[in-house]
């Protein structure tokens, strides 16, 4: 990125069959991670396929240890309710 980022580099997983990403992990300037995106549960709306659950995880810096976890799930999407 451009500009002052705790963030070096960052790979991506990419579903092919939902086009979109399942996991992300941000990286540091050595490589070592610093967050954890992941997608664990999709569900189909009208045809759309949208989040259900996504787990991020925070490392300690310089480790491979977690420092915090946070869920978010999403109980129920419609069609036009969320920008869809």
């Amino acid at each position: 990125p451009k500009g002052a980022s705790q963030y070096a580099s960052a790979d991506f997983w990419v579903s092919s069959d939902y086009y979109a990403f399942m996991q992300v992990d941000g990286r540091d300037k050595k490589g070592a991670p610093l967050k954890r995106v992941e997608v664990t549960s999709l569900q189909e709306v009208d045809g759309v396929w949208v989040l259900k659950e996504m787990l991020t995880t925070t490392f300690r810096p310089g480790t491979k240890l977690a420092q915090s976890r946070t869920w978010l799930y999403l109980n129920e999407a419609k069609k036009g309710a969320s920008g869809l």
